[in-house]
C-alpha cells in the first residue's frame, strides 16, 4: 500500500493514513510498546497526532524530531530524505548514542547511513559542537552512575524522579509543538532572579535620571534662547538710538552749511550791486 498518492493536474501529495497508522503499529508492537516510561507512548501518541492534524508535503513541513517517536515518523514519511536532513542532524545531536539507521533507540550510534555521513549539516560547526558536548555529557554522567550522592541528587528517595526533574520532563511533554532548540528551558536560580531585579531597579534609576537630566538642560536651553533674544532686541533698540543720533545730526550740521551757503550768496550779491551802483 503506497504511503502517498500525488494529484497529476496539482502535483499535490496526499497521505494514506492507514498505511501510515498501520506502518507505526506494527513498529510499535515490534519494539516500542516494550518501553515501561509512559513519556514514551504519550509523545508516541501526540507524534502520530501531529501528523494526521498537519497538511505535510516534505519534511520541512515538520518540526524537528526531539523525540525518538518523531524519529520513527519522519523516517517512515519521508526515507529517502531523512538521512541527508536538518532533521537528521538535529536526531543525532538529541541521541548522541544512537544509530538512527536502526529503529528502536539504542546506543549503537553515531549513525553509519551512507547518506548521513554525506550530512552537510553535521558538517556545520554548531552541529559538531553540540554532539561532541552530547557525548561528553552522557560519558560524565556514565562515570558518576555509581556515585552514591550522584544517584540521590538524579533520583528522589523512592527511586522515581524528583519533583524538579519531574516539572521538567512535564514541560517538555506538553510542548510538544516546539522545535528541538525551544525544547530546552533554562530555570533561573533564586540569585540571578535577584541579580536581575536589582538590574532592573538600577536601570529605572538610571532611565529617571537621565530622563531628569534631559528636562533641566531642556529648560536651560529655553532661558537661554529667551535671554539671547532679549539681548538681541536690546542691541537693535540700542543701534536705533544711535543711528537716530547720527542722522540729526548730519541733518543739523546740513541746514547750518546750507545756512551759510545762502548767506554767503546774498552777502556777494549786495556787494556785486553795490559795486554796480558806484559805477
Amino acid at each position: 500500500m503506497a504511503m502517498w498518492t500525488t494529484d497529476p493536474l496539482t502535483t499535490k501529495k496526499t497521505l494514506n493514513k492507514d498505511a501510515f497508522l498501520d506502518e507505526m503499529e506494527r513498529h510499535w508492537d515490534q519494539w516500542a510498546k516494550q518501553s515501561p516510561d509512559t513519556a514514551s507512548s504519550v509523545a508516541w501518541s501526540r507524534a502520530i497526532e501531529d501528523v494526521f492534524t498537519s497538511d505535510c508535503q516534505s519534511l520541512s513541513d515538520l518540526s524537528y524530531p526531539f523525540t525518538w517517536a518523531r524519529v520513527t515518523v519522519q523516517k517512515i514519511l519521508f526515507p529517502n530524505e531523512f538521512f541527508s536532513s536538518k532533521n537528521a542532524a538535529y536526531a543525532q545531536v538529541r541521541f548522541p548514542e544512537a544509530n538512527l539507521d536502526e529503529w528502536k533507540l539504542n546506543k549503537n550510534g553515531p549513525t553509519h547511513h551512507k547518506e548521513f555521513q554525506q550530512n552537510e549539516h553535521m558538517c556545520q560547526e554548531k552541529f559538531t559542537r553540540e554532539f561532541e558536548v552530547g557525548k561528553k555529557r552522557i560519558q560524565i554522567c556514565s562515570e558518576l552512575a555509581g556515585r552514591p550522592w550522584y544517584n540521590k541528587r538524579r533520583r528522589g528517595s523512592n527511586g522515581n524522579e524528583p519533583p524538579l526533574e519531574q516539572r521538567r520532563s512535564s514541560t517538555t511533554r506538553s510542548t510538544e509543538q516546539t522545535t528541538y532548540e525551544e525544547s530546552f528551558v533554562i530555570i533561573p536560580s533564586p540569585e540571578d532572579t535577584g541579580k536581575v531585579s536589582e538590574f532592573d531597579r538600577q536601570l529605572a534609576s538610571a532611565r529617571s535620571n537621565i530622563e531628569a537630566n534631559i528636562k533641566v538642560r531642556l529648560e536651560d536651553i529655553d532661558a537661554l534662547q529667551q535671554a539671547y533674544q532679549a539681548e538681541i532686541a536690546e542691541i537693535h533698540k540700542a543701534h536705533r538710538k544711535e543711528a537716530k543720533v547720527i542722522r540729526d545730526a548730519h541733518k543739523g550740521l546740513l541746514a547750518a552749511l546750507n545756512k551759510v551757503c545762502v548767506d554767503g550768496s546774498e552777502a556777494f550779491h549786495k556787494v556785486d550791486k553795490l559795486n554796480k551802483d558806484k559805477n
